[in-house]
């Protein structure tokens, strides 16, 4: 059985909010806490 890597990356707010703007495919996100994120 081969083993997977499972890599993280951290991605700044801003750029994903800029990301959203032009493409309504990119999940909008929010810094406030407790609010729910829906990924696609």
């Amino acid at each position: 059985m081969k083993q997977e890597r499972l890599n993280l990356y951290l991605i700044d707010m801003k750029y994903i909010r800029n990301l959203h703007r032009v493409d309504d495919k990119v999940s909008s996100v929010s810094a406030q806490i407790g609010k729910q994120h829906q990924f696609m």
